[in-house]
């Protein structure tokens, strides 16, 4: 028999009006600001360059992650200052908090002078569980146009039992295989969904990260 299935949409989140959804996502803030605005929320709103200012936001809720079917983290956000030095934002699974290291999870990073990097962390370790991200043939959402960070683009981090896969605009972008050695990616299989921007320096300009959307769905499950 063939088996046939659907997904599951847990979390769904957009940002119209200028009230931040506090009963559905956390804000943690050390001098940087969030506002919400013409359907975006952002993160370091008024461009803070100051060293560890940060911004982050977690939903309460956590997804898990099962075995046999994936699951998605899905964002569709545009960036601002994205090649600004001793700034760094990050968004997808995961535990984080102030300008510290992830202790856990599977996310995109915008690493300080603008590389773009796929990452699975286990329990605070990322060895072997990164992957640079090559975007110069990358198409923007109409599939015509090059692929543009500062205009709103469709970002998702797919969890199954043995890789996470990376997709940016329906392409996938990076595959991460989980090793012998952490079993499964993460620690955890159970995890937020989160964003965040700080600055391990004095950055060279404001980096910003503003978000439109998320949506967290399971996959194959029904």
């Amino acid at each position: 028999r063939i088996r046939a299935s659907v997904d599951t949409t847990a979390f769904n989140l957009s940002f119209e009006g200028a009230i931040v959804a506090q009963d559905k996502i956390q804000q943690n803030l050390s001098t940087m600001t969030v506002t919400q605005g013409s359907g975006f929320l952002q993160l370091n709103s008024g461009n803070a360059t100051a060293s560890g200012n940060a911004a982050n936001i977690k939903t309460y809720r956590n997804f898990a992650l099962f075995g046999s079917y994936p699951t998605y983290a899905e964002f569709w956000l545009r960036e601002a200052n994205q090649t600004a030095t001793s700034a760094v934002s990050e968004w997808g699974f995961g535990y984080v908090s102030g300008t510290s290291a992830p202790t856990d999870g599977a996310f995109f990073r915008r690493a300080s002078g603008g590389q773009l990097i796929a990452v699975v962390n286990f329990a605070g370790s990322e060895s072997g569980l990164t992957s640079n991200i090559t975007v110069t043939n990358l198409k923007a959402r109409d599939g015509v146009s090059a692929y543009d960070p500062t205009v709103p683009n469709h970002y998702v981090v797919s969890m199954g039992a043995d890789e996470a896969e990376f997709w940016i605009n329906d392409t996938l972008v990076a595959t991460i295989n989980f090793t012998s050695a952490t079993g499964f990616g993460p620690a955890s299989n159970s995890q937020p969904m989160f964003a965040r921007v700080y600055n391990s320096g004095v950055a060279s300009a404001g980096r910003r990260i503003e978000i439109a959307l998320v949506n967290a769905t399971m996959g194959d499950m029904i």
